[in-house]
């Protein structure tokens, strides 16, 4: 999000990896058979961020963990 509106080689860098990120996220999800692909990508990587920006906030790690618990409880 610090990128978000930022100009310049390393905000695009950003931009370009967060988007192949989702592009490979929705294209597994869609070969799984998954009916939303798009929204189910959003839904991990909004439970993948909000527990990585938890940790680094409070040093919890059982915020990690529940972040990839309930990412993984998106498709089942």
């Amino acid at each position: 999000m610090e990128y978000g509106h930022r100009e310049g080689p390393v905000a695009d860098a950003v931009r370009r990896l967060k988007r192949e990120w989702l592009d490979l996220l929705e294209g597994e999800l869609r070969a799984a058979g998954v009916a939303d692909p798009v929204d189910a990508a959003f839904r991990i990587d909004a439970y993948l961020d909000a527990g990585n920006a938890r940790f680094q906030l409070f040093g919890d790690r059982d915020d990690l963990e529940r972040g990839c618990r309930l990412a993984l409880e998106v498709v089942g």
